[in-house]
């Protein structure tokens, strides 16, 4: 079984970047043994990553690629996005044939980066299977929502855990309603009760 999980931060008001793509707001993380808000046990659990194209160019405006030594498919229609780095690639695939990829090549557990279009696509196919959202306090009073939005019936979601920081950070973590009777995937501690 392979399970995706979006792992993201979002403002008290429910947006993950500013008007103009703004991330500043963001507390910051410390990978070197300070509090990384669970990040760094994340990312040692996942085998992959996929990502839109407007999350992938603010990934690469910050200096070294961040999810290096992971493959990482860029979800776009756009072809050309320069030079890639390593173990990634550009895709037109829809969810359910990335879902259908990454099952056949092993992967038990992708990091779904962002942003918001390409979680509601996963979520629209039913896809989605963990939600981590980091709550930061602050209020953007506009930007990118968690999920792009749409019309039509809403997602129903069952907490797992919830986790509170010193400077006001929540955390916490949901499965998707039809994620739940996913069976277990072992060692990775994916163990949905209803």
């Amino acid at each position: 079984m392979t399970r995706i999980t979006y792992f993201v931060a979002a403002s008290l008001d429910g947006h993950i970047a500013g008007p103009d793509g703004e991330l500043d707001w963001l507390p910051p993380v410390d990978p070197s043994g300070g509090e990384d808000y669970g990040y760094r046990a994340f990312y040692d659990s996942v085998d992959a990553v996929v990502m839109g194209r407007r999350t992938y160019e603010a990934c690469r405006a910050l200096g070294d690629w961040p999810y290096a030594g992971k493959p990482c498919w860029v979800m776009t229609r756009q072809r050309d996005l320069g030079a890639l780095p390593p173990d990634t690639e550009v895709t037109a695939a829809t969810p359910s044939q990335l879902h259908a990829l990454w099952r056949s090549l092993g992967r038990r557990h992708v990091f779904l980066v962002g942003g918001s279009e390409v979680a509601r696509a996963f979520l629209d196919a039913e896809l989605l299977h963990e939600l981590v959202l980091s709550t930061v306090p602050v209020a953007l009073g506009g930007g990118v929502p968690v999920f792009a939005p749409r019309a039509g019936a809403g997602a129903s979601w069952r907490l797992q855990r919830c986790t509170g920081y010193a400077g006001g950070l929540t955390q916490a973590s949901y499965l998707l309603r039809a994620a739940w009777q996913i069976p277990s995937a072992g060692s990775t501690g994916f163990n949905p009760s209803p």
